[in-house]
């Protein structure tokens, strides 16, 4: 073997001429690598005025004196750049960023975060038996290394992933075990994972994510009550529960669907609750469970209980008073508070029982009681001047001055409208129209009879109004050099009346 197995370190030969010239090579060798130092490791030229012994990593692409050495060692020997290739394990001080490399076979690469180059060997225990396990660490007085089962006061733990400055433990793992020590080894069998936070303004939880990204998250988060809260984005959290320290009630903060059933069990009836909350408890009255409601009033109503109560509908098993739809039985009052009657809907009540009346639906029947209209308009739509009120259940038609019904009830309405005229020249018919809002919405029939004195048409439509604004008139057509209109309450009229909501 030529040269050397580690550092290629030339060797001198039995009987060689200028040995010195070999003796120097090794040399050389031995004062680039060891105790390796760089000046730099970010050039890819060679710097223009190297002083002998300067020693750099070339960093690619390597050009000029450099091509081709990018990650070795160059070292400026007796004027001429030599090349020492690096192996596996070197390290190597890099002087302008005052750091230490370690060649990993391919590449330089920083050492292991926490790890540190040993300055001395002798600093090494020098016996490893038993220690299988154990840490190597500085010892209390910093004069030595030894062995440990203690790893105290570590700035960064990283398993499978690299710890930071915000995630100090950092572990990629399908699982993580936490087990009890066992009182076989000095401990009790118990297991308590403890998170700790400063102060109450601050936060203790844990968080739940998906792909980096806030799922749901439960802790003492902001104070000292216990929340789980949820979110869809990672950055709007929804509150869903808290129970509060001091209490320990719990607080629903979103709706909730319950499947299947509650158990209420009997308390103590309590209190009275906060202003703007009610209180739902089940008590014992005299034998009998009965559920409860209680405001922050202090009132009261029983919504159950186990052996009958409350209103029931009327039959002739029920044992209270009253006739109505439902009753009170002996000694229990029915849970309304208040019933407010709607349109067309009045209600009375006495002292055991509650009726409920649906009155007549509006109504309207108006003619001209006779009298003939004159002075209209022939070949032109004329309003009918309806002058008298057969019946107006709720004087909602305008008999004097517009002639125009106006409903104060919104809904559907049916409305007929019937006219007597002569015919015009050649037996021309009128045609009676319903107008809405000063509109017409709705025409009857219009034909001629040269045969007929006098033809009568009607209308008949559903027409829907605001129950405020809305009104509805009734105009006819007369025919060519008619300008009057029949007055007989047979032919000449309009009903109307209410059908049902809209």
């Amino acid at each position: 073997m030529v040269d050397t197995p580690n550092l290629t370190m030339p060797r001198i030969i039995a009987a060689q001429s200028q040995k010195h010239v070999t003796h120097n090579e090794a040399l050389n060798v031995l004062d680039a690598v060891v105790q390796l130092s760089v000046l730099d490791r970010d050039l890819t030229i060679p710097p223009s005025s190297p002083i002998e012994g300067d020693r750099y990593i070339p960093a690619a692409p390597a050009s000029g004196d450099w091509t081709g050495r990018e990650g070795q060692i160059a070292a400026f020997q007796d004027g001429v750049w030599q090349f020492y290739p690096a192996v596996t394990g070197w390290r190597a001080w890099i002087a302008d960023e005052d750091t230490v490399l370690v060649h990993n076979g391919s590449a330089w690469t920083d050492l292991p975060a926490g790890a540190q180059t040993l300055l001395d060997l002798s600093d090494t225990p020098g016996d490893f038996t038993g220690q299988a396990g154990k840490l190597l660490a500085v010892n209390s007085g910093e004069t030595a290394t030894e062995f440990t089962d203690e790893a105290q006061s570590l700035s960064l733990v990283g398993v499978n992933a690299a710890a930071d400055a915000t995630n100090k433990l950092s572990v990629k793992s399908n699982a993580v075990l936490f087990d009890a020590l066992d009182d076989a080894e000095s401990g009790n069998g118990n297991m308590q994972a403890k998170i700790n936070k400063e102060a109450t303004a601050d936060t203790a939880s844990v968080l739940f994510q998906t792909a980096f990204s806030g799922r749901a998250e439960f802790g003492l988060t902001g104070d000292d009550d216990f929340h789980m809260k949820v979110s869809p984005d990672g950055t709007i959290f929804y509150e869903a529960i808290v129970i509060d320290k001091d209490s320990g009630d719990v607080s629903l903060e979103q709706d909730a669907a319950l499947k299947g059933y509650v158990d209420i069990s009997e308390i103590t009836v309590p209190g009275n609750p906060a202003a703007n909350t009610a209180r739902l408890y089940a008590y014992d009255d005299s034998g009998t469970t009965k559920v409860q409601f209680r405001d922050s009033a202090g009132n009261t109503t029983d919504i159950g209980s186990g052996g009958g109560g409350g209103g029931e509908a009327n039959t002739t098993s029920n044992d209270g008073s009253g006739t109505g739809l439902a009753k009170a039985k002996d000694g229990v009052d029915l849970p309304f508070k208040s019933l407010v009657a709607g349109s067309a809907v009045s209600i009375s009540s006495d002292t055991n029982e509650v009726t409920i009346n649906a009155d007549s639906s509006p109504i309207a029947s108006v003619n001209r009681n006779g009298v003939t209209q004159t002075g209209g308009t022939a070949s032109a739509y004329n309003k009918i001047q309806f002058t008298t009120e057969a019946e107006d259940t709720d004087g909602w038609f305008d008999s004097t001055t517009n002639y125009r019904f106006t409903p104060l009830l919104a809904g559907w309405y049916a409305v007929i409208l019937s006219v007597w005229t002569n015919t015009g020249t050649g037996g021309e018919s009128n045609q009676p129209a319903i107008y809405k809002n000063g509109t017409r919405v709705k025409t009857g029939s219009y034909f001629s009879d040269s045969a007929a004195s006098g033809i009568t048409n009607n209308v008949l439509a559903l027409i829907e109004m605001n129950g405020t604004t809305d009104y509805i008139e009734g105009y006819a057509w007369l025919p060519e050099t008619i300008t009057s209109l029949s007055g007989n309450t047979d032919v000449t009229f309009m009903d109307i009346f209410y059908v049902g909501k809209s």
